[in-house]
């Protein structure tokens, strides 16, 4: 397996996909980050863990279908980079 470029992994972690949060009693505009992870073997994941904006395999309050943020699924596509659920927790990360 080829690893993937430093710039693809530092692209993916600067992508900022719009939502909102509730703080102190208010809701309010923020954005999040994917969280990418580099293992020691070159493979490369994005955590699904704790924010269903970037990535949520049980999609509770959508259709029931994993999903993937459009946004995050698009910048994958124009770096060649492939997007691929490895369990409910992480998306893989691949060169295409």
């Amino acid at each position: 397996m080829a690893r993937i470029a430093a710039h693809k992994i530092e692209a993916l972690r600067n992508l900022q996909i719009d939502t909102v949060d509730f703080i102190k009693g208010e809701i309010v505009d923020t954005t999040v980050n994917p969280t990418v992870i580099e293992h020691e073997d070159g493979s490369v994941v994005i955590s699904a863990e704790g924010c269903p904006e970037v990535a949520d395999y049980y999609n509770e309050f959508g259709d029931g279908c994993p999903s993937i943020h459009a946004s995050l699924e698009a910048l994958a596509t124009r770096l060649g980079l492939m997007l691929e659920w490895n369990d409910p927790g992480t998306v893989g990360v691949y060169n295409n």
